[in-house]
């Protein structure tokens, strides 16, 4: 068995931390908008972090702070994920 290229284990990071900014945003019932203005950046930028497609770790370290949660708990599965 191969082992995982870097860029998948990154792109799979970036999909994983994407879908949880949203979640708890969306949870939190933020605009992306407001969420977007709170991190310094513009709303097509956070969506491009939400889908995946762009993780700048400053703004996820920023956005943990924002939540009140650590970076951790970004990458987790959330708890009802199916396995």
């Amino acid at each position: 068995m191969d082992e995982p290229v870097m860029d998948d284990v990154t792109d799979e990071l970036k999909r994983l931390v994407g879908s949880r900014l949203r979640s708890m945003r969306e949870e939190r019932q933020i605009s992306r908008s407001r969420m977007a203005a709170q991190l310094g950046i513009s709303p097509p930028a956070l969506y491009y972090i939400e889908s995946g497609k762009n993780c700048p770790m400053v703004r996820v370290l920023a956005a943990a702070r924002i939540f009140g949660v650590t970076v951790d708990s970004l990458l987790e599965e959330p708890e009802h994920a199916a396995v």
